[in-house]
Parts: C-alpha cells; sequence; structure tokens
C-alpha cells in the first residue's frame, strides 16, 4: 500500500511535472501540447482508476465509473510543466537574440 501511494501522489505529479517541462521547452511538440494536457490529466485519473477501483469492483461485482475530480491535479501539473519550459525557452531565445 505504501509503494502505491508513493508512486500514485509523488512520482507521477513529479513525471508529469518533467515530462511537461521537456514539452514546454522543445518546438516539437508545438502541434499536440494542448492534446498532451489532457493527456497528463486522464493519466493521472485512470491511474488508481486501473488500479485499486478495478480491483474493488471486481471483488464486489459493481461498476463505478472514474472520478473526474482526478483530471484537474494532472492537468494542472502538466500546465506548470509547460509553463516553465515556456518561460524557459523564451529566456533562451532572448538570450540568443543579444
Amino acid at each position: 500500500m505504501g509503494y502505491s501511494l508513493v508512486v500514485f501522489y509523488a512520482v507521477l505529479p513529479l513525471s508529469t511535472l518533467v515530462l511537461s517541462f521537456f514539452i514546454g521547452c522543445g518546438r516539437a511538440w508545438d502541434g499536440c501540447k494542448r492534446t498532451m494536457l489532457f493527456f497528463f490529466g486522464a493519466m493521472s485519473m485512470l491511474g488508481p482508476y486501473v488500479t485499486f477501483s478495478l480491483s474493488n469492483m471486481a471483488s464486489f461485482q459493481k461498476f463505478n465509473l472514474p472520478e473526474l475530480s482526478a483530471f484537474l491535479p494532472g492537468l494542472l501539473c502538466a500546465v506548470a510543466g509547460m509553463a516553465v519550459g515556456a518561460a524557459v525557452r523564451a529566456a533562451k531565445r532572448k538570450r540568443a537574440k543579444r
């Protein structure tokens, strides 16, 4: 249980932040940055749902939908990472013009 809590509440947000930072820094992702925000939000929503909730549903033969409120933390974490990445990219561009 401790492992899963660390993964879902520390590793997953940290990896989302780092990956979205690199997406924000690079120009290769310019066409699909908005799509990646929704991917990270869905990943943070479906991670616990596919593991814990699916196991619980199989045990009790009851179907539950994923909680949409779990979408927001992943989305916000990705927005923060992309914003910092875009700021770093803009600073590099500004420094290169000097």
